[in-house]
């Protein structure tokens, strides 16, 4: 097993002074326990992996889980700070503080929807997340974020948003997120939903449209004098793009997991385009090196390229 940087600077180290804290325990005793040398324990807790030029090995860190019955397992992927994401967590946070209307426009793979589905997980009491892909008409729309904010679709769709409007405007700090907004291209009358929602909450909740090329299909619609784009295009001026330039992150999360080879890391900065396609070629090749023992090189990156 190889573990990640996350694991050793921040989730081992926490769970060990965890252990330390329930059990009432000392450094010195769990040292002795584990039979790794106090001065590798202190360096661990401090979230460090060296200790002077020389690094701490895994072995170290899995002999403290076994003492303190911590189960580890591979950490293939997890969650990463990108740009994109944290352009993201922004807008919709001030959507949330502002109680105001933004648009969040980014290209496909760029983790749209990861953002949107982590916030309802960081903020679940006041976080509303829906899809519009899948969904055929308004009243599928309507029923899907009235079952998502607790309502009982019941009665007129009228009536129904009434009620949705109602929920979530006596929700303190309440945000409605609605994903793969780009559909409103093809169907005019989600925008009538948004629309009215938007108008009934006005100044009370946040609302963010997440998508893609969704400032251009409002544009467009704007220009070309369609009544209902016309109105949303108004109300959402407020507009974060994403960055198509993930250099800097494709080199920060290959630090994260360890991954330090300037080759590989170059290898993957001239292909990848999106963070999904890095997350499955790089899901790829830690199979192929538990596999196989090999090391992830820029030669086992072509060969899964081409595959």
């Amino acid at each position: 097993m190889q573990l990640t940087n996350y694991q050793k600077t921040t989730e081992i180290p926490q769970a060990i002074k965890q252990y330390l804290q329930d059990k009432n325990s000392s450094q010195a005793q769990l040292s002795r326990n584990a039979g790794v040398g106090e001065a590798y324990v202190t360096q661990i807790l401090k979230g460090r992996t060296h200790i002077g030029e020389t690094q701490i090995k895994d072995k170290y860190y899995l002999d403290l889980c076994n003492a303190i019955g911590y189960s580890i397992t591979v950490q293939r992927w997890r969650h990463f700070d990108t740009l994109n994401y944290k352009i993201q967590y922004n807008a919709i946070e001030k959507a949330r503080e502002k109680k105001s209307w933004i648009v969040v426009d980014g290209d496909t793979g760029h983790g749209k929807s990861y953002a949107g589905e982590r916030h309802v997980q960081l903020f679940p009491s006041n976080t509303f997340y829906v899809q519009l892909n899948g969904l055929d008409n308004k009243k599928e729309l309507i029923y899907e974020i009235a079952e998502t904010v607790g309502v009982d679709a019941v009665g007129t769709a009228g009536k129904c948003v009434k009620e949705i409007a109602k929920k979530i405007c006596n929700i303190e700090n309440c945000v409605l997120i609605i994903d793969e907004a780009e559909h409103i291209q093809d169907k005019k009358e989600f925008l009538k939903v948004i629309k009215t929602i938007a108008d009934q909450t006005k100044d009370q909740i946040g609302i963010a449209l997440i998508g893609c090329t969704i400032a251009n299909i409002l544009k467009s619609g704007y220009e070309r004098r369609r009544h209902l784009f016309r109105q949303t295009a108004r109300r959402f001026r407020d507009r974060d793009f994403l960055d198509d330039d993930i250099a800097d992150d494709i080199r920060m999360i290959c630090n994260e997991l360890d991954l330090k080879d300037k080759r590989v890391q170059n290898w993957l900065v001239s292909r990848i385009k999106n963070i999904a396609e890095l997350k499955i070629i790089l899901m790829n090749a830690f199979e192929e090196r538990e596999m196989f023992g090999t090391e992830i090189s820029v030669q086992m990156l072509n060969e899964l390229y081409m595959n």
